[in-house]
């Protein structure tokens, strides 16, 4: 991921239907002490079968200019955590993203 894009990241959750619950995706920047946190509506998620059968939560996670600009160049961690209907909490575990740096460090507008 470059900073100052707007990428979707896709997380995968297997075994998990996480369309009827409150999720949240956390990416934190350790360099700088950044953290992004999403939850509902800022997410899509879907519950899906792959070409094996296996059963898999997918969400996406559209990040815009403003946050992708905050994140130092290097290695951000991602965890997603969710809370269902009986109030039971679960995280994922914790995954890396690459993020790279660009010459032009601010907000870029269409003309």
């Amino acid at each position: 991921m470059y900073q100052g894009t707007t990428p979707t990241l896709p997380f995968r959750v297997p075994g998990r239907d996480l369309t009827e619950t409150t999720v949240f995706v956390t990416i934190k920047d350790y360099k700088r002490c950044n953290e992004i946190t999403k939850s509902g509506s800022e997410l899509i998620v879907t519950y899906n079968d792959d070409v094996e059968g296996e059963e898999y939560s997918q969400v996406l996670c559209p990040l815009t200019q403003e946050e992708t600009l905050r994140l130092s160049s290097g290695e951000a961690v991602c965890q997603i955590r969710f809370i269902d209907s009986q109030g039971q909490a679960y995280a994922t575990k914790k995954a890396t993203i690459n993020v790279s740096d660009v010459l032009y460090k601010e907000v870029i507008e269409h003309e």
